[in-house]
């Protein structure tokens, strides 16, 4: 039982990361180049749901952006987001009382307001699982 809740408090601990970039591939019409997409806009306060083996966790993140790179809050910590036309990219770290944790997140924009992809964490118990997460736009 005591495992059961370290691990769970590692994991949200975890979840609520913060930056580092990593570009994702992304599919371009062969008579389109890379630098020639248009990165969506993805400025603004975002509530951000994870599903993970310990449950479904809701952190925020707060961005502003300059061209293909978006920076800001995530629950607490900093990141920089890499945006491909619709599709984004980034790592996060979170440091805990077991260790430093990196996540890698890749995701595209379904809408103006949400972005949904999966994410894995490089290290420690739930190591290189597939998870999911969303996100979805606040109102200012």
């Amino acid at each position: 039982m005591l495992r059961l809740v370290i691990l769970s408090f590692l994991f949200f601990s975890i979840l609520t990361c913060s930056s580092k970039k990593k570009i994702q591939e992304t599919k371009v019409e062969s008579s389109q180049k890379v630098e020639d997409l248009e990165p969506a806009n993805i400025e603004g306060l975002w509530r951000v749901k994870v599903v993970t083996p310990v449950g479904i966790h809701f952190p925020e993140m707060s961005l502003s952006q300059e061209g293909n790179v978006a920076k800001g809050d995530f629950s607490g910590n900093p990141v920089e987001i890499q945006i491909l036309g619709d599709s984004v990219s980034f790592s996060s770290f979170r440091k805990t009382p077991l260790g430093k944790f990196n996540f890698d997140y890749t995701g595209n924009l379904i809408q103006a307001d949400s972005m949904e992809g999966k994410f894995k964490m490089r290290g420690g118990p739930f190591a290189n699982k597939i998870y999911d997460w969303g996100a979805r736009k606040m109102e200012p």
